[in-house]
């Protein structure tokens, strides 16, 4: 098993910061060949919830469509529906001439920013 590199960096902070404080030289031995229970402790250490705070947040499931809106994910509904009008004011199909490869462009464009408003708001209603 690979342990992730802010994993094992905690690991060895938090058992140089032990030996410290019972006055062994940390940098006289390598944590996993020579120092007594080292494998054990940083195994410990990944169990229990302390791993826990070095590792990264889930990310957040809606953060494309969020920057689709050029938006931070979890801005709140005023922010979203500004920039939900922003977006399809500037790139409505009525815009530009009927036919035209430039409106083409601007529908592809239209449907996804309308689609991205509509996912976040059926996550953020709960629906």
């Amino acid at each position: 098993m690979s342990i992730p590199r802010r994993l094992f960096r905690a690991a060895t902070d938090r058992l140089r910061r032990e030996l410290r404080e019972m006055e062994i030289d940390f940098e006289a031995f390598h944590p996993y060949d020579r120092a007594p229970g080292a494998r054990e402790e940083l195994e410990e250490f990944l169990r229990d919830g302390e791993a826990a705070r070095f590792s990264s947040p889930p990310p957040d499931p809606l953060a494309e469509e969020y920057a689709l809106l050029g938006l931070e994910p979890g801005a709140d509904r005023a922010a979203l529906q500004r920039a939900w009008h922003r977006c399809v004011r500037e790139t409505h199909p009525d815009r530009f001439a009927a036919g035209s490869p430039a409106q083409m462009a601007a529908r592809e464009r239209f449907l996804r920013y309308q689609q991205a408003y509509e996912r976040i708001m059926a996550v953020r209603d709960g629906g």
